[in-house]
Parts: structure tokens; sequence; C-alpha cells
């Protein structure tokens, strides 16, 4: 009966066991700011960070 419901909290009221994304999260500015990179402000770093991690289906258009 809630089977949407129920997929949709699992995913998102989940607890990771790990702290690797939260390490991916903060590495990933590191990983954009780079010594070619370092005139990046700090609206285009959030810009740039938006983008990175919209997922595939994000992007499809209907």
């Amino acid at each position: 009966m809630y089977s949407s419901l129920h997929a949709i909290a699992k995913r998102y009221l989940s607890i990771v066991a790990t702290s690797v994304p939260a390490e991916r999260l903060f590495s990933k500015p590191g990983n954009i700011i780079t010594e070619k990179r370092n005139k990046l402000s700090s609206e285009h770093l959030q810009c740039v960070l938006f983008l990175t991690y919209l997922s595939v289906q994000d992007w499809k258009i209907e």
C-alpha cells in the first residue's frame, strides 16, 4: 500500500555508517579549486559544485 513512501523514506531517512560520503563532500571543492583554477569566485564555485552533484536523471529533459 505504501511502497513508494517506504522507498522514499528508506532512501532519504537512512543513516550512513561511514564517514566516506562526508569526506567526499568536503574534498570536492578542493578538487575543483586547483592551481590553474584559483580565480573562481565563491558564487561560481557554488554553481560548479551544484552542477557536479546533479545526477544523470536530473539532466534528462522530458
